[in-house]
Order: structure tokens, then C-alpha cells, then sequence
């Protein structure tokens, strides 16, 4: 007999009693708790209103999902594909910069995953090599770089900057540098120094790059329209602090730079001479 045939009875009588929990396309009783629609139990009501069909097949698994790698079925959980690769390959690309590339065995296990320095490092890692990450265009798309010797191991990251101390980030010490260690092979042929610390956001505010738009070359300094001057100021503890309004740019980026040495903030200044003529 066609399903389509037992698809909706047309004689009120030919409906079971709904006490009775007998589903009409096999004659067996209902197992989810009684409840027919249309004569049927709620597995072929649903598979008729998903198909048309009450007796349709219902696929049980997945169709797999090949990654472009090895061209093999994908493994990661559910038949996860990124960029065309299975998680394995991925998270070697993600890591290495090469799907293809596996890390020395006998490699020792850190067991800090999930601590704020192993976070730290993953968030540094993504936003200099994944374009996906909302970071990326102001790190890895302006060229920012991860060194090789932080890049493919957290352990040589961890000896070489420590644990994360609470209520710090990692910061550039040079902000149009990237996060170098200074004594890999990488850092050594390119004569990149140590690049890195770990700061709190005021160091931080301090030591920004000059914003695209801004009015000045220096830091810390803007035009301001009314009254017609130069403004120098800086950010301590998340607020804007003015440090007072100059005829000449030069000035106030001068002052800017004292406050920053008198007050012993870490921070980059505008002049390298400013120091001296502080002590002087």
C-alpha cells in the first residue's frame, strides 16, 4: 500500500480513539505519550509534514564533509570545515602558518590553557594572522608581526615575558613594532629588540600611535578651533586630563613630554632632548 494512501483518511471513523494510542500507519501503539494528529503518532506526523511523506527515511548521520587537505573526511566534531580544512589542519595553519606543518614530538605539555597568559598569547597570535578577527586591520593588517619563536611555542613566550599579573595586557613597547622577543633567529637577522611588556591600560592610553585625523604630528596634541590654539593632553586613568592650550605645536608637545617625566609615566615622547632639558 502507498503511503501517500494513508496520507489523510477521509472518513471520521476509519481515526482510531485517541484513547487508544494506535498510530494508523503501523497498527502499534503511539509511544510518545498518546498524542495523534491526523491518525498518526508524532514520529510520522512529523517525517509527513518534514517529507509529505509519513514513511519517508530519515538520514541518521551526517553527509561528510571532505577537507581540501588530504581530501579525506573531515574528523573535527559535527564535520567542522574552516577555510576548507578540517579543525587538525586548521589549527596547524592557525598556529604555524602551514596546515601541513607538525610540531616536534615529544613536545612538553603546559597545562595553562584557559589561564590569562595562555589567552593573552592566543589574542596576540589572532589578530596579527587571522583577517576574520575584528582586531586584525589594526595589527596583523598594518603589518604587525608575531615573531617565530612566540609564534609556534607558548612555552618560549612564557619564559621569555613571564605569567600575566592581574589587572595587565601585553603591550608593544615600540607601538609600530610587533611583538618581538629580540632573540630568535628571526628577531636577530632583522634586528628586532625585545618589543614587549606587560602594562595596564593607562601605560597603555600612553603609549598609542598617533591617530589617522588627528590635527598634529605629535602626540597628545590637537588644534583646538575656538580659541585658536594648540592643546597638549593625556589620558590618566581613562579620563582626558588637559594639560593647558599653546601658541606653537612645538610647545605643546613639549609640555606634554614634561608632565609624562615628572610624573614618571612610561610613556613615549614626542622630543628624545625632553629628558635632558628636564634634568637640566
Amino acid at each position: 500500500m502507498s503511503s501517500l494512501a494513508i496520507l489523510a483518511p477521509n472518513v471520521a471513523d476509519e481515526l482510531p480513539d485517541r484513547k487508544s494510542r494506535v498510530c494508523l500507519v503501523n497498527n502499534a501503539e503511539c509511544s510518545p505519550a498518546g498524542h495523534l494528529s491526523r491518525g498518526w503518532c508524532r514520529v510520522h506526523y512529523a517525517r509527513w509534514k518534514k517529507h509529505g511523506d509519513p514513511l519517508a527515511e530519515v538520514r541518521l548521520y551526517r553527509a561528510p564533509k571532505v577537507c581540501a587537505i588530504n581530501n579525506e573526511e573531515c574528523s573535527a566534531p559535527g564535520g567542522e570545515i574552516r577555510r576548507g580544512m578540517c579543525q587538525k589542519h586548521y589549527m596547524r595553519w592557525w598556529k604555524h602558518g602551514d596546515p601541513n606543518k607538525v610540531s616536534p614530538a615529544g613536545n612538553p605539555t603546559h597545562g595553562m590553557s584557559g589561564t590569562p597568559t595562555y589567552v593573552s598569547w592566543i589574542g596576540m597570535i589572532q589578530r596579527c594572522t587571522d583577517p576574520n578577527c575584528t582586531d586584525y586591520p589594526n595589527y596583523g593588517g598594518r603589518g604587525i608581526k608575531v615573531c617565530d619563536r612566540w609564534r609556534s611555542s607558548f612555552l618560549a613566550f612564557l619564559e621569555d615575558i613571564g605569567e600575566r599579573p592581574e589587572g595587565l595586557s601585553i603591550d608593544r613597547i615600540d607601538n609600530d613594532g610587533g611583538y618581538w622577543c629580540g632573540k630568535c633567529e628571526e628577531c636577530v637577522a632583522n634586528g628586532w629588540p625585545m618589543n614587549c611588556r606587560w602594562a595596564d591600560q593607562s601605560s597603555q592610553n600612553y603609549n598609542q600611535r598617533k591617530r589617522k585625523g588627528t590635527s598634529s604630528e605629535f602626540r597628545g596634541v590637537s588644534w583646538v578651533k575656538d580659541p585658536g590654539c594648540w592643546r597638549a593632553s593625556i589620558k590618566v586613568n581613562y579620563r582626558s586630563l588637559n594639560l593647558g592650550d599653546f601658541d606653537t605645536e612645538e610647545d605643546a608637545a613639549r609640555a606634554r613630554d614634561v608632565y609624562i617625566i615628572e610624573h614618571g609615566f612610561d610613556a613615549p615622547l614626542n622630543f628624545a632632548s625632553s629628558r635632558e632639558l628636564v634634568a637640566a
